[in-house]
């Protein structure tokens, strides 16, 4: 067994009733009518004792149960080959460290999609953390690729146009968390994607709005949901080629940010299909039924057992970006207000032109605020530096008033440079 970044290891994972009847065709010729007959109620037997053990299990990140439709198997016609690649060539996760030593251990993800496959009867895993096990030879034998990375990975330019060009063919592709974190700076990657990882101001989560409840890939959480892990930011992101179905609720999260975040959304590719989420960043996600039941829905909707519609809806990032700079805004009027009446000006002018900048310009609006949150950034610290009971300075004082001054100019003028 080979260690470090050559280890890959392929896990058979069909459903145990599918073996089974492989064996006892084996042994019985002829018998395959009378072994699904009795696997039938074996099978129901075990399902009704695995939703009734895991029924009460607790959602410590999502604020639903898991939904009935995960609790139990759902067997296809078909079990699709999957690879998981959970190769790290820049910040490893420690969801995707496997135990040292131990000869064949896997990582949490790793184990945990192994296991949803076989729960779920809907797949087989191979797992591997050696992105050069991907080759066209390779492709052939794989209905999906589910990427867990960081990094620029050991694929060469034409390894990754023949993964596009499977893609098209009508396969599928699942990126979680990090595959934002992956070939940065390689258009063709990210494009294929959706988007690049930025930053992630959310380290412990945020409220989560779900853009469309009843789409397969999302249909497991509510409308609104608390969300206790670590969120991204990102960019190269184009909404006329995505349909987004998760976002970052701005009104009910912090730090606020004056447009759309993206959390999860989909994109057809060719006839092939890609299905991308934000969530998943730690152990805690990993180990949520409601979290599995998304991962699942996604991979099922990417390999079209599921319907649900890809057609992208920018107008819905549009409206999502406006309601978030308004709702940024409402944080900004007593500020707003403060500086107006330094500068003479009446607020209610100031406050009508910065809604209008809010609602109609985007760009505008985000120099704004970037402006006035620069200013208040260095009044809080140098009030902060004063002793109690110390003065400003008159320097101080005339530096806060140009800075507002400057502010209101930009709104009283109708522009934001």
């Amino acid at each position: 067994m080979k260690s470090g970044a050559d280890q890959s290891l392929k896990l058979v994972v069909k459903p145990r009733h599918q073996s089974a009847e492989t064996l006892y065709s084996e042994l019985h010729p002829g018998g395959e009518t009378m072994f699904r007959q009795i696997g039938a109620v074996v099978m129901l037997g075990l399902c009704g004792a695995w939703a009734a053990t895991h029924a009460a299990e607790p959602a410590p990140l999502g604020s639903e149960p898991a939904p009935a439709a995960f609790t139990q198997p759902n067997v296809t016609a078909k079990v699709f080959k999957v690879l998981v690649l959970t190769q790290s060539m820049g910040f490893k996760h420690s969801i995707v460290s496997r135990p040292l030593n131990v000869p064949g251990a896997l990582s949490l993800v790793e184990s945990t999609l192994t296991s949803l496959g076989l729960k779920s009867g809907v797949f087989e895993a191979e797992c591997t953390q050696d992105a050069t096990i991907i080759t066209p030879e390779k492709l052939k034998e794989l209905d999906a690729l589910i990427f867990y990375t960081t990094g620029d990975l050991p694929i060469r330019p034409a390894a990754f146009t023949a993964v596009q060009n499977w893609l098209r063919g009508g396969k599928a592709f699942v990126g979680i968390h990090s595959a934002t974190d992956t070939f940065k700076e390689y258009r063709p990657y990210y494009e294929l994607l959706g988007a690049t990882y930025l930053r992630h101001p959310w380290n412990r989560g945020a409220t989560i709005t779900n853009l469309e409840p009843g789409h397969s890939a999302v249909k497991m959480f509510p409308a609104e949901f608390a969300w206790n892990d670590e969120l991204c930011e990102h960019q190269n992101f184009d909404p006329k080629k995505v349909r987004v179905l998760l976002s970052v609720n701005t009104e009910k999260s912090s730090p606020k940010l004056p447009k759309m975040i993206p959390l999860c959304w989909v994109r057809d590719y060719g006839k092939g299909r890609m299905f991308y989420t934000n969530l998943g960043n730690g152990a805690a996600a990993w180990n949520d039924a409601m979290y599995q039941a998304h991962i699942l829905g996604g991979l099922r909707w990417a390999l079209k057992l599921d319907e649900g519609s890809a057609e992208p809806n920018p107008e819905t990032s549009l409206k999502q970006d406006a309601k978030a700079r308004l709702t940024v805004l409402e944080t900004q009027k007593s500020w707003l207000t403060k500086a107006a009446k330094s500068s003479g000006i009446d607020p209610a002018i100031i406050i009508a032109a910065a809604t209008k900048t809010a609602t109609d310009d985007k760009a505008a609006f985000t120099k704004l605020h970037d402006a006035i949150s620069d200013a208040r950034a260095i009044e809080e610290k140098r009030e902060t530096a004063l002793k109690p009971k110390q003065r400003p300075s008159d320097a101080d004082v005339k530096s806060v008033l140009s800075r507002r001054n400057d502010i209101i100019t930009m709104l009283t003028a109708k522009k934001v440079p």
